[in-house]
């Protein structure tokens, strides 16, 4: 057994601890001992070291592919009815991203009891669990929760409606681009539900005086997705920002949120030594343009470009012809000082 599984498994509960958490960042943390040692911790009497082994084994799942076994969600869905708060919380985190692409008996229903639990923070995970694992027929319980009294939890609910394809929490997400903390969210859950009806409130929260760059641009690109196309020649402009910050969260949106008008300024970027040619040529992939490849061959071909460079290029080529899932790629994101 190796030193760091058997920490987890014996000492001091605070060591344990330690040693739990240090699991994400070991080279073996997915190993089969240490993955048993984890999933002992899920039946241990303290509540902290349940949670932290919960935690770890989601965080080995999204960040190093580890794939546990079925009976490891059923012991899961068990803590999701844990006397501990936090246990359940994670517990619903967990049930998120945890083998996924099975169907394990309880899971969606121990989700949605949670949906009623006295907890609001439970809550609000349990429907971003639902709304997560595409869960349909959770959509009544969900829409009930619309009325819940705390507004993390509204917010919540309307957002996996959304990813769902359910537009009654719309109007949760809309009164949510008036507050700075969740206005890019509500952006994102509106651009899910692909909603033209949100336009209006989008185009009003754009045109406040006081904006941070940031969340004029997130906007910007959520209407162009929703079709309109002169949001797209706004974003466009912002590729010519005198900040760094800015022009490179501008050219990264022209490709996540497929502004297919931004074709030529991404291949000018591309090819020349701008530095953000590295943020463009992935950006053309992520566009979903066959017009790029030729583009992104000659950049891929090029021995005299660094090696960076053309990984960045191989991968966008990949990227277009459909082998990166694009679920895996996420709006980019500003530096939280900007």
């Amino acid at each position: 057994m190796s030193a760091l599984a058997a920490r987890i498994r014996q000492g001091e509960d605070r060591a344990r601890l330690e040693a739990i958490l240090a699991a994400v960042g070991d080279e073996a943390g997915t190993s089969p001992e240490i993955v048993s040692a984890l999933t002992a911790a899920l039946y241990d009497d303290h509540p902290g070291l349940r949670q932290a082994a919960m935690d770890t084994l989601a965080r080995l799942t999204t960040e190093r592919g580890l794939s546990v076994e079925a009976k490891v969600v059923e012991r899961v869905v068990a803590l999701a009815k844990d006397p501990s708060p936090r246990v359940r919380q994670e517990a619903c985190v967990g049930l998120a991203v945890l083998r996924d692409d099975l169907e394990i008996p309880g899971r969606v229903a121990v989700l949605e009891a949670n949906l009623l639990d006295p907890v609001d923070y439970v809550r609000q995970e349990a429907a971003a669990a639902l709304g997560d694992l595409g869960a349909q027929s959770a959509k009544e319980a969900l829409a009930v929760r619309l009325a819940d009294p705390e507004r993390g939890v509204r917010f919540e609910v309307a957002m996996a409606l959304a990813t769902l394809g359910d537009n009654r929490g719309r109007s949760v997400l809309e009164l949510a681009l008036d507050k700075n903390r969740t206005r890019l969210d509500a952006c994102e859950g509106l651009r899910r539900l692909g909603d033209r009806g949100a336009i209006p409130a989008l185009e009003q929260a754009s045109r406040r005086f006081f904006l941070p760059w940031v969340d004029r641009l997130t906007l910007l690109a959520t209407l162009y997705q929703l079709g309109v196309v002169t949001a797209g020649s706004a974003l466009l402009e912002r590729t010519h920002a005198r900040g760094r910050e800015e022009r490179a969260y501008a050219v990264a949106l022209l490709g996540t949120h497929r502004v297919k008008e931004g074709l030529p300024r991404l291949s000018e970027i591309a090819q020349t030594s701008d530095p953000l040619r590295d943020t463009a040529v992935r950006a053309l992939g992520e566009l979903g343009d066959p017009a790029a490849r030729p583009v992104l061959e000659r950049l891929e071909a090029d021995p005299t470009l660094s090696d960076e460079l053309r990984a960045d290029a191989r991968w966008a080529l990949a990227r277009l012809a459909g082998a990166v899932d694009p679920s895996a790629i996420p709006t980019p994101v500003a530096p939280s000082d900007s």
